[in-house]
């Protein structure tokens, strides 16, 4: 049985990394005067695959961003990229560059840039059909709701957020005190009858919903495991798949080559629990028996900064 998780947006605070729940709606703004100051954009980033590092593959790609006040859109996937201020300087910029006028706004900012979302004025955000099976790629999504200038200030603060979740194993022999005797190396491991696809939506409050959708018949198999074979001591350990967030009770299955032989160990109870932004360690033992005892852990996504990243010509 799925559930449809809930969990708070970022909201845009003065300070880079200063992270608040969304504990107002989006709401409307009145047309005032215009004003000749740009809009533009801070963003604290997190690591955007397991395998990232540094800022390089954000520069390569940039992100898109969404936003507008009242019944009057401003930016409908405008992408933000690295690229050259008028002084010469090195920063993030995105083209025709908007002007504040003197509205309450709302945005919205997702990553990878290509992603395809729905903006509809003022608040109502969604990305429907995201196929994580197609997709092997974080997505990171961050909200300033509610930003007025001058009363907030030039620079819309964004800080993203993971969206999905991040699923790995860990595997080794159970310890049973007798030599091990043969090699044991993991050919692939199996997580099915679950769904991979869902939509990612924000609603009139501010609160960012993420639930699967589709047919419960997807898998995700991993075959990438680090090492050439596993012991009692010694696990093998799989690279982490991008997942989408659901509770249900799924199937796993293991395949084990054995001194040149394949073996298969099903596991028809296999009951999982992905909440958005959280990483899941499964370390799984292989017992004499051929069964599967499993111990999950969990981890928050690493959140390392990576500078004020300024968006506009503001320098």
């Amino acid at each position: 049985m799925s559930a449809f998780y809930n969990r708070p947006a970022r909201h845009v605070c003065l300070k880079i990394l200063a992270v608040a729940l969304l504990g107002m709606s989006c709401h409307k703004g009145d047309d005032h005067i215009a004003h000749t100051s740009p809009i533009g954009f801070k963003a604290g980033v997190e690591e955007t695959r397991a395998v990232v590092t540094d800022v390089e593959p954000l520069k390569e790609e940039g992100f898109s961003v969404w936003g507008g006040y009242g019944g009057t859109t401003v930016f409908d996937g405008r992408k933000v990229y690295w690229g050259q201020y008028p002084n010469g300087s090195l920063g993030w910029t995105y083209d025709n560059l908007e002007t504040w006028t003197s509205n309450t706004y709302n945005f919205y900012a997702v990553y990878p840039a290509a992603t395809n979302a729905t903006y509809t004025v003022p608040n109502t955000f969604a990305i429907y059909n995201h196929d994580t099976g197609v997709h092997q790629e974080d997505l990171l999504i961050a909200t300033a709701c509610n930003h007025a200038y001058p009363d907030n200030g030039e620079t819309v603060n964004l800080q993203f957020s993971h969206a999905l979740t991040a699923v790995s194993f860990s595997i080794r022999l159970e310890d049973t005190g007798k030599p091990v005797g043969n090699t044991y190396r993991i050919t692939s491991a199996t997580i099915g009858n679950v769904y991979t696809g869902g939509d990612i939506t924000i609603d009139n409050a501010g609160q960012l919903h993420v639930g699967p959708t589709g047919s419960q018949g997807g898998r995700y198999t991993f075959t990438d495991f680090e090492g050439s074979s596993f012991t009692t001591t010694t696990p093998m350990v799989s690279a982490p798949m991008i997942t989408m967030p659901q509770e249900t009770t799924a199937s796993l299955h293991i395949e084990i080559d054995v001194n040149g032989t394949t073996i298969e160990i099903d596991k028809a109870d296999f009951a999982i629990s992905w909440a958005p932004g959280v990483r899941y360690n499964y370390n799984l033992k292989i017992t004499a028996h051929r069964e599967i005892s499993v111990n999950v852990t969990t981890t928050q996504w690493d959140k390392p900064n990576i500078g004020d990243i300024i968006i506009g010509s503001t320098k």
